[in-house]
């Protein structure tokens, strides 16, 4: 599972010098749901191991989970303090991600069955990254004149 998380490099994209806050944040989403669409087999895992406490998920937490979840979590408060409008906490956008975002190409086969479309390639996986990152990062609110 290890070689997954390697593959994945999320917390280059969140520590990428040069790169503003949001689009640091915009750019590890993409990344993370379009890794997602081509590894669902990762938030499988992910998921049967987080049904029940165990020494594997506390290695999974404390080895790959927790420092992504630290250096997004940093970054997101970082944008929180400079975007009144962006009222959601870094758990709860961890949350959507995860679960909205990454469960959408993880359960795809259950979604096809109910006649949806899910994690049908990257074009989906484009698609989705955009209705998620509307969700956790609309545009800035313009004051009225």
């Amino acid at each position: 599972m290890s070689w997954l998380f390697e593959l994945m490099e999320i917390t280059d994209v969140l520590e990428r010098p040069g790169d503003g806050i949001e689009e640091r944040l915009r750019s590890s989403i993409l990344a993370f749901l379009v890794f997602s669409a081509a590894h669902p087999e990762l938030n499988r895992i992910i998921n049967l191991e987080a049904n029940a406490p165990s020494e594997r998920l506390d290695w999974l937490v404390r080895t790959h989970l927790a420092p992504i979840f630290a250096a997004f979590s940093q970054l997101w408060q970082r944008l929180r303090s400079t975007r009144a409008d962006v009222v959601l906490d870094a758990g709860e956008v961890w949350e959507i991600i995860t679960s909205y975002g990454a469960l959408h190409f993880a359960t795809a086969p259950m979604l096809s069955r109910l006649g949806l479309v899910a994690g049908a390639g990257l074009d989906d996986a484009a698609a989705h990254a955009q209705r998620v990152l509307a969700i956790v990062l609309p545009p800035p609110l313009v004051a009225d004149p």
